[in-house]
């Protein structure tokens, strides 16, 4: 099974479900974080630091389609945001370069996050099978 094939439904607040897990787990544990963290990486920071905060040992992967990094689309293209339904229509090719460098810019805010709150970050693409991307996990140094 690879994270390609899992469905998403409804809408999320990831920085409140971490919060709740946070006052939730009792022990210090190991707590895996799988979202796309489509969120301000200033919400989920604040979230990470609650979990560290409480001593859990946090590994957050950042799961990610590739049309969201690339923007494979070409020409006047219609997007619709999965959780709201909300649609826009763009010009693919005159985006393409600006899309580019704000997925870039906001990979690097997520990965001083995570760093700053002494999470481990992984960059997960969802054609990854669920045991390749744990494996990062196991082989951290």
């Amino acid at each position: 099974m690879s994270l390609e094939t899992a469905q998403a439904k409804g809408g999320s607040d990831i920085e409140a479900a971490i919060h709740e897990a946070a006052e939730r787990i009792q022990s210090q544990s190991l707590v895996l974080v799988i979202s796309d963290f489509l969120q301000s990486p200033a919400r989920i920071a604040r979230a990470f630091q609650h979990l560290r905060f409480n001593g859990h040992d946090v590994t957050a992967f950042h799961v990610l389609d590739a049309a969201e990094l690339q923007l494979p689309f070409h020409g006047l293209t219609e997007l619709r945001e999965l959780e709201t339904g909300r649609k826009i229509l763009i010009d693919a090719d005159e985006m393409r370069a600006r899309y580019a460098r704000q997925v870039e810019s906001y990979l690097e805010e997520m990965r001083r996050a995570a760093s700053a709150c002494a999470v481990s970050y992984h960059l997960i693409d969802t054609r990854t099978a669920v045991e390749e991307a744990l494996q990062k996990r196991a082989s951290r140094p």
